[in-house]
């Protein structure tokens, strides 16, 4: 920028001395001052020019590169090994990092980028692989791809989710761990207010799905199907204080 100025403006101060001069006889001097300041400007910007196109065309070959990323400064080479990763849809690359959280933030930039499950496959460490899997399956609402998510909480709560937003009561079936699989239909009845589905659970989900439902509807007739008296009474004593306000 400030190159083009010079070029610009340095160009006029021999015209203003060439012109003060002419009285003087000195055409000759400031001529020659007048093409110097045209031509040295000139010059001085395509040396700048060379030279930064030298640098520019280093720092993309050494950022092309593992190797040349790590380079650079600690964030830089973060940076740098990031999009390399996302240039290559590389998803391997990602491993070259060791801070945990930049690794993080590598792994879910080449997911952006990609649209194929398989990228989750390479992913060697489990937390990340389960979370490529987990966000795959909210992108694609492809409820399958909870299945090879390890993490049996991470495993539940994606299906949980897809029975709730699909409004698919079965896909709680396919979680393995009874108790998980009996809070995804806790979950279920809750959200849907079946009091019906709240009868099919053992103590004490039945009763607490029971009170959620008598609450959000204000219905102490629910609150009557509960078994433990104590849970029944502060039920309906919380209905009849909210109906009293």
């Amino acid at each position: 920028f400030f190159s083009y100025l010079i070029l610009v403006f340095l160009p006029i101060i021999p015209i203003l001395a060439l012109i003060n001069a002419r009285n003087e006889g000195r055409y000759r001097l400031f001529l020659l001052l007048n093409v110097a300041s045209i031509v040295f400007p000139i010059l001085l910007i395509s040396v700048l020019n060379l030279i930064n196109n030298s640098m520019v065309a280093r720092y993309e070959k050494l950022t092309s590169t593992v190797e040349g990323c790590k380079t650079l400064d600690q964030q830089e080479s973060f940076e740098c090994i990031q999009n390399l990763a996302r240039e290559t849809n590389d998803v391997s690359i990602c491993s070259s990092i060791d801070d945990a959280f930049q690794k993080g933030l590598c792994y879910s930039g080449v997911l952006i980028n990609s649209g194929e499950v398989e990228v989750c496959d390479e992913i060697e460490e489990l937390t990340y692989r389960d979370d490529c899997y987990l966000s795959k399956s909210e992108t694609q609402q492809d409820y399958s791809l909870c299945s090879p998510i390890v993490d049996e909480i991470k495993r539940t709560n994606c299906y949980t989710g897809f029975a709730l937003s699909l409004e698919n009561l079965s896909i709680c079936e396919y979680i393995v761990d009874i108790d998980s699989r009996q809070g995804c239909i806790y979950e279920f009845a809750v959200k849907f207010s079946d009091v019906e589905l709240c009868q099919t659970l053992s103590m004490p989900s039945y009763d607490n799905c029971l009170s959620n439902i008598a609450l959000n509807k204000a219905d102490i007739s629910i609150c009557e199907l509960m078994q433990n008296n104590l849970m029944k009474e502060s039920c309906i004593g919380a209905i009849n204080a909210n109906l009293q306000n």
